[in-house]
């Protein structure tokens, strides 16, 4: 075995290590800061710089503008700015977007990967067990109103994106890479499960158009067939997403239409800071600052990343930033590239989803969010360069993922 394979080997140990939330539960005995970092350095010094993953340059360079952005205008205009939130902020942006713009693994890894977002879900709710075993922590938050969300070992938000990266994986596996054995088809139930359980909305309602969109796409059946299995399976999630809006809503105690467990708060209280800072923002990663001793100081960001990205960079730095991202999201989401071959259907599908998430729910401020979603666009860059290099030499090789 060569260094590259057990270097990629350890890669996936640090990937596993962020789908399974540390910080959010030991934050009282490590801090979040020191594992952020842990984790950051270890798939830095584990990656494999060589062949560039093009999607995510082009992402990186987004981030190394916005990182930069955020300095100057902290050091020439407000310097109040200069936080260690700030830093830290830019800190995991500039390094997990530098480690993603190159392929991370090898052939004999390149399975593992998937591997691990499928099976992290399952992880969080095992090691959950064992927190309830040993720091007597319970794997269901209550949140008052009768109303119980599973949590495992994070909390029950964090722990849905952790599933919605999971289905994710598992639906690459089971429709492009053909992986339908009775297992396989156990564990896309679990997960779906699982992540019913957490009640997070957003990340159920993104994992239940993804996994249409495949079912659309892959499935071989007559298109009636496929009609009726999309009506019947849309219906039942959307059936299950009012009852549990309703209950929420009877139970908890709120008068809202659609009930957003105190999101529509936070907005509020984020638009007001807005107004007090317009044009220049209060520095990327200072969300937290502000929150603490308000009447949100449970929320960690906006819990909305358009909100999040005028409150903390201004309208200056949200209008650079759209004018960079708006051409890539239309060219990667366009109608073509939902009928294209899998990597460009992978690709619009990730984008489109986590457009969607990122309304009620922290993305890119979060690393374990940006992480997963970095390396998926990574993966699939990896098989459309293998295709290109086979085509060139004219080297005929199975790569089951590439049609």
């Amino acid at each position: 075995m060569n260094n590259r394979i057990i270097r990629g080997y350890i890669f996936c140990i640090f990937i596993f290590l962020n789908m399974m939330s540390f910080d959010v539960v030991l934050v009282s005995y490590i801090p979040a800061a020191i594992t952020k970092f842990i984790i950051l350095s270890g798939l830095l010094a584990t990656s494999n710089l060589r062949s560039n993953s093009k999607r995510n340059m082009d992402i990186f360079k987004v981030v190394l503008i916005y990182g930069i952005l955020n300095i100057v205008v902290g050091v020439i205009i407000l310097p109040e700015n200069l936080t260690s939130e700030n830093f830290s902020s830019i800190f995991s942006l500039v390094v997990t977007g530098y480690v993603f713009t190159h392929h991370n693994y090898t052939r004999e890894t390149k399975n593992l990967i998937i591997k691990v977002l499928i099976y992290a879900p399952i992880g969080v709710l095992i090691l959950g067990l064992v927190y309830q075993l040993v720091l007597n922590r319970s794997i269901f938050r209550f949140e008052g109103g009768g109303i119980y969300r599973l949590q495992g070992a994070s909390v029950p938000a964090h722990y849905g994106m952790i599933c919605f990266f999971g289905i994710f994986a598992q639906n690459i596996s089971f429709f492009i890479f053909n992986k339908k054995g009775i297992i396989n088809k156990i564990i896309f139930l679990l997960l779906f499960v699982i992540l019913y359980l957490t009640g997070a909305r957003t990340a159920l309602l993104c994992s239940i158009i993804l996994t249409a969109f495949y079912f659309s796409k892959y499935l071989k059946y007559p298109t009636w067939k496929k009609v009726l299995a999309s009506i019947i399976w849309m219906g039942t999630s959307i059936l299950y997403l009012i009852i549990d809006n309703t209950r929420n809503n009877v139970t908890g105690d709120n008068n809202e239409l659609i009930n957003t467990s105190g999101r529509t708060e936070a907005w509020a209280f984020f638009y007001r800071r807005f107004l007090d800072e317009p044009v220049w923002g209060i520095g990327s990663g200072n969300s937290s600052k502000f929150m603490k001793n308000s009447i949100i100081e449970f929320f960690i960001t906006p819990h909305n990343e358009y909100l999040r990205l005028i409150v903390e960079t201004g309208l200056v730095g949200a209008c650079i930033i759209i004018i960079l991202v708006v051409p890539k999201l239309y060219k990667n989401i366009s109608l073509n590239k939902l009928k294209g071959k899998n990597t460009d259907f992978t690709i619009a599908i990730l984008y489109l989803t986590v457009l969607i998430f990122s309304i009620t729910d922290n993305t890119f401020a979060t690393y374990q969010f940006y992480i997963p979603f970095l390396l998926i666009i990574n993966y699939v860059d990896f098989f459309e360069q293998k295709k290109s290099l086979i085509r060139k030499n004219n080297v005929q090789k199975d790569y089951t993922y590439i049609t």
